[in-house]
């Protein structure tokens, strides 16, 4: 098994990454010493999974921290980061776990600074193996960068280092994979429900949906009325979310990229 330099770490944050992440880092061996959230109950309940102190004050950290990661929004990062900067003789890396956040917000404020991005859905109640999770890992100099790259290598067999341009784009690429695809799920559900309908009869055509994606591309299996090219049938549907403007819409415009898609790729 690959060392790392980072042995000891803290965390930012007691969300849906949090925990997965600290979790997973201890494990794998890692200590985890301080879990800071003003969310004391969260902070206490995921400190007690890792054997972990919980904080409320990020002057508390322990600065015998070989990194900190900051699991939170996007918007809280760097005020965060600059509250450690100021009020705490931390020496160690400053690692935020966000797809959009640059590095270099990070580097504005300590030049010890990195990403270690996982690229998944996370949900604090569904603890996930990060086997499989792709880590994307950016670091200010290679020292950082490799000590990441083998921090995320205790955890996860698909580790890779994406700039953050790369990773802008790769997050842009999750929400529409992920995201928004969960929104048409909950539309597809809400349906289903309104006609008095278990929606579980769609979770064997959404599980081979995405199975079909380890076969091709998904401009390739796609199929429906639309790439067939099903105008009657698109009608009838229309006409079934006549009272549903916003859906109707969705399907309107989803339908007509699926055409497009068809005819760029033809």
């Amino acid at each position: 098994m690959e060392t790392t330099a980072i042995q000891k770490v803290s965390f930012v944050g007691a969300g849906n990454v949090a925990f997965n992440l600290a979790p997973a880092f201890y494990n794998a061996g890692i200590q985890v010493r301080h879990i800071v959230s003003r969310n004391q109950t969260e902070a206490q309940k995921l400190a007690k999974l890792v054997n972990a102190v919980a904080a409320d004050n990020l002057s508390e950290i322990d600065k015998s921290s070989d990194a900190v990661f900051f699991t939170l929004p996007d918007d809280a990062i760097a005020g965060s980061a600059k509250e450690l900067f100021k009020n705490n003789d931390f020496k160690g890396v400053m690692v935020h776990t966000s797809g959009s956040t640059t590095l270099d917000d990070l580097v504005k404020i300590n030049s010890k600074a990195g990403v270690f991005y996982p690229l998944q859905t996370f949900n604090k109640n569904n603890i996930i193996d990060f086997d499989e999770i792709p880590v994307c890992i950016e670091g200010v100099n290679e020292h950082i960068t490799h000590a990441l790259e083998c921090l995320a290598r205790l955890i996860s067999g698909d580790v890779r280092r994406i700039s953050s341009a790369q990773r802008a784009v790769i997050h842009l690429g999750a929400v529409f994979a992920s995201n928004f695809t969960n929104h048409l799920y909950a539309r597809a559900f809400d349906i289903l429900k309104r006609s008095a309908v278990n929606p579980s009869i769609l979770l064997p055509l959404i599980r081979e949906t995405a199975s079909r994606l380890n076969r091709g591309e998904p401009v390739k299996v796609q199929t429906g009325p639309a790439v067939r090219g099903d105008v009657r049938i698109m009608n009838k549907h229309l006409g079934m979310l006549a009272d549903d403007e916003a859906g109707a819409e969705i399907y309107r415009l989803l339908s007509e990229h699926i055409q497009l898609f068809k005819e760029r790729k033809a």
